[in-house]
């Protein structure tokens, strides 16, 4: 009996033909899941971002609960002032200061600025606000310490150890997830109101850096 002819296609044998269907289609399948991984993975460090912010939030709602129970316990016996000589002429002109705004009093040397503007971003120390293109950007309190203190040294390198100090008021520096999350929030939701004239750039093993963009984009 004579063996019977392999089919070809285009000059190709039809085996040949479905294996590389196959292959085809596993490659397909392949980079489908990888999207969902990477979809799955970003969708993760965003609910561990809000996460942090929430609890953060939470504990100085804590605080000021506390603070304004401890308060109203401390009216309910209040000890009566004795009252103070009043002082003399003489000694009220020695002491005497004249009345300053607050904004000036902001822009003395070696005092943050009270409002910061880079192009359409405006960041308000008065009224803790921040607005982006005439838009109110919401931050959260620690969020919005932070985006300050980085606006105060633009163009300076600014480690882990700085920014965890200056904002959280704390000398445990070991983990930084919480200051890479709060910097993803500030990102995102700058980035939702349009063009960003500044840039955080992230310093591998260092920490961050605020940048002033040019009009190409660029650091300025």
């Amino acid at each position: 009996m004579r063996a019977r002819p392999e089919v070809t296609v285009a000059g190709r044998s039809r085996t040949r033909v479905d294996e590389e269907a196959a292959t085809t289609l596993l490659l397909g399948t392949v980079r489908r899941v990888a999207n969902e991984v990477r979809s799955l993975v970003a969708e993760l460090e965003r609910l561990r971002s809000e996460n942090e912010i929430l609890r953060t939030e939470g504990e100085e709602l804590l605080a000021v609960l506390t603070a304004i129970t401890r308060w109203l316990g401390r009216r309910t016996r209040v000890p009566r002032t004795p009252a103070r000589p009043r002082p003399s002429a003489r000694r009220r002109r020695e002491v005497a200061v004249p009345d300053r705004p607050v904004q000036e009093l902001a822009a003395q040397p070696g005092r943050p600025e009270a409002l910061v503007a880079i192009g359409g971003l405006e960041l308000d120390r008065m009224s803790r606000s921040v607005r982006l293109e005439g838009h109110d950007v919401p931050l959260a309190p620690r969020e919005f310490d932070l985006l300050a203190y980085l606006l105060d040294h633009r163009g300076e390198p600014l480690t882990h150890q700085t920014l965890v100090r200056a904002v959280w008021s704390t000398s445990y520096t070991g983990d930084s997830r919480a200051l890479r999350w709060h910097v993803n929030a500030i990102r995102a939701k700058l980035e939702r109101f349009g063009s960003v004239p500044v840039q955080i750039t992230t310093l591998h093993r260092i920490g961050y850096r605020l940048d002033q963009r040019d009009d190409a984009g660029g650091r300025k």
